[in-house]
């Protein structure tokens, strides 16, 4: 008799009443709109970096956003592209044909044989997208 008391109980726990819909989530507010240009590492001194433009929007003095460097990679017979984020960076000068821009904190670090590889070297293609105002 127990086992029919169980099997009685499980069925009037699934014959009860059905649960409620849960409420339509919120909103999300619109995501900022990213803004972008791409050059190349002109020069590096310490946390600061040169970048000539070529193409693309130019970030505003104090703009912050996030710097990726541009790979291009064979892997199992074929070419990957892809854009590594490399830094989160502040726009420190603006010029006509260059931005100067401050690391503020190094997001990819990678090593090659246990030495530290480092992306921030002359010439690299670079893209630098910030959050437009």
């Amino acid at each position: 008799m127990p086992l029919a008391l169980a099997l009685f109980a499980l069925l009037s726990a699934f014959a009860g009443e059905p649960t409620p819909a849960a409420p339509p989530p919120a909103e999300a507010p619109p995501a900022e709109a990213l803004k972008t240009f791409e050059g190349t590492i002109l020069s590096r001194s310490g946390t600061e970096l040169t970048l000539s433009t070529t193409g693309g929007e130019v970030p505003p003095v104090g703009a912050t956003g996030e710097l990726s460097k541009h790979i291009v990679k064979q892997m199992f017979g074929a070419e990957v592209v892809m854009w590594l984020t490399i830094a989160q960076v502040k726009v420190t000068a603006v010029g006509k044909t260059t931005v100067t821009i401050s690391i503020v904190e190094e997001t990819s670090v990678v090593t090659v044989d246990g030495k530290k590889v480092d992306h921030f070297t002359k010439d690299s293609k670079i893209q630098l997208s910030w959050a437009a105002p």
